[in-house]
């Protein structure tokens, strides 16, 4: 693949999320304390409100960009009814893609952190269907009308699980003989 146009993703992939932002280094553990250690129950919602939209804000614009990643390799390998959406994207690129180990739970690890951002959007509460699965010792479960467990340390497993995938993809013989893939949105 051309460098530019993949440079998103395999900054984010060396990267492992906390060298591109340095915030997350220390914005959520200060955030964290702030929240825990004022008096004010004022404050503190108003601070949990802001780090919850910070997360989703985040794996919103991230979720974005893989899903024109997905849809752009898709039309490159000559997939000609594009899906909508991107859970439709991630089922159509593991099920057209050869050579992919454990598909299932590759589909999975593509799927986690969209769910966590369409939870996040609802207050925390899933409202998808339901799926469970580990990452890097990790359990997360969506059961559909429940709370997820959207912290930090979660969010940063949850896409670091989905960069796995995508850079497994991206190096299959089908896909890396791509010469250039328009990935802005």
């Amino acid at each position: 693949l051309a460098f530019n146009s993949f440079l998103r993703l395999t900054l984010w992939a060396s990267a492992k999320i906390k060298i591109l932002f340095p915030a997350f280094n220390h914005l959520p553990s200060e955030l964290m304390n702030t929240i825990h250690t004022t008096k004010s129950q004022d404050v503190k919602n108003m601070l949990m409100s802001y780090e919850m939209f910070d997360r989703a804000s985040i794996l919103s614009t991230f979720m974005f960009q893989v899903e024109v990643l997905l849809k752009s390799i898709l039309k490159e390998i000559s997939v000609t009814d594009l899906p909508r959406g991107y859970r439709n994207a991630a089922n159509s690129i593991i099920n057209t893609v050869s050579d992919i180990s454990e598909p299932d739970y590759k589909r999975s690890l593509l799927i986690v952190p969209a769910y966590m951002r369409n939870s996040l959007h609802n207050s925390g509460i899933h409202k998808d269907v339901y799926l469970k699965t580990s990452i890097s010792n990790y359990k997360f479960e969506f059961v559909k009308g429940q709370k997820i467990n959207a912290r930090w340390d979660y969010v940063i497993t949850a896409v670091n699980g989905l960069i796995d995938v995508l850079i497994e993809i991206v190096n299959l013989p089908e896909i890396d003989n791509i010469k250039f893939l328009d990935t802005y949105y």
